[in-house]
Order: C-alpha cells, then sequence, then structure tokens
C-alpha cells in the first residue's frame, strides 16, 4: 500500500521535525526577549526625558526669577528690552525665545523682535498665571511669535505690593 518512496519521506519529514520544532520554540523565545528589551529600553528612555526635562523646568525657573529680579520693569521698555533680551537669548541657546508679557496679555517685547505686539489673553498659561501669580509651564504649542511647537515657562514679575506688573 505505503511505496518505498512514501515511507522514505515520511521518514525525513519525522526526522526534521524535532529541528522545525526546536527552531519555532527558539524564534519566540528570541521575539519575547527582544520585546522585554524594548519595554526596557523604552522605560529607561522615558524616564531621561522625564529627569531631562525637570532639570530644564527647575533651571528655568531659576532663570525667569533671576530676571524678574534681576532688572526693573523700566528696563523692559522700548528698544533696550530687545537688546537685553536677545543678548540673554545669545548666552541661553537652550531657550527658543524669552519675552515679555504685560498684564493686559500683550508679549511687548521679546528677544526675536522688539515689538512683537501678540495677544495671548486666550492662552492657558497666560491665564494661569495671572490667576495664581506663580511660575507656570504652559502646555507644549505652537508659538504666537516663533511659529514653532515649543513649551512656554512664564513668571511674574511683581511690585512691592506683590501684584503682578
Amino acid at each position: 500500500m505505503y511505496t518505498l518512496r512514501s515511507r522514505l519521506a515520511l521518514l525525513v519529514l519525522l526526522a526534521l521535525l524535532p529541528g522545525l520544532m526546536l527552531i519555532l520554540l527558539t524564534s519566540r523565545l528570541q521575539r519575547e526577549e527582544m520585546m522585554r528589551d524594548a519595554v526596557y529600553e523604552t522605560r529607561q528612555l522615558s524616564q531621561y526625558v522625564v529627569n531631562f526635562q525637570e532639570h530644564f523646568t527647575s533651571n528655568t525657573q531659576v532663570f525667569l526669577a533671576n530676571l524678574a529680579t534681576t532688572y526693573t520693569l523700566e528696563a523692559f521698555t522700548g528698544d533696550s528690552c530687545y537688546e537685553i533680551l536677545s543678548d540673554l537669548m545669545a548666552r541661553n541657546p537652550e531657550y527658543a525665545n524669552i519675552g515679555i508679557i504685560v498684564p493686559d496679555g500683550i508679549i511687548t517685547c521679546s528677544g526675536l523682535s522688539a515689538s512683537p505686539n501678540v495677544d495671548v489673553t486666550d492662552r492657558s498659561y497666560f491665564q494661569e498665571i495671572m490667576r495664581t501669580g506663580e511660575f507656570v509651564v504652559g502646555p507644549y504649542l505652537v508659538s504666537r511669535v516663533i511659529g514653532k511647537p515649543t513649551f512656554i515657562y512664564t513668571y511674574p514679575v511683581t511690585n512691592e505690593s506683590g501684584d503682578i506688573d
């Protein structure tokens, strides 16, 4: 009923079956290990990004606090404002822009433009700083001054009575 040829073919298939099973099992184990490695590396990278962003935010808060207490509000008017901020940007290239927002929500000066006159009253970071009077990290958004996605950091400049000037 079965020929010699068909019996030999069946014998060869049976002999190859353990090897094929081993290859499939090894492939599956390698895939699982690669997935575990990818998850671990992704978590490591995510933690690095979080640590970097926290460090950058902390440094930015200190930078803005120093800026708010070093210069008088009069320094941030006219051409002197642009000169101060553009000089600060040249010495701090990690910032895409540094600007002054007056209490009515208009950016009156920036390191990129002497008089951008951009209204940000509708932006959440402006509303929050006016409400809290504290350092605010805004959402990741497209800046109206530079036209690029960025994080917005704001720090209030206050007068002697603690009101935002």
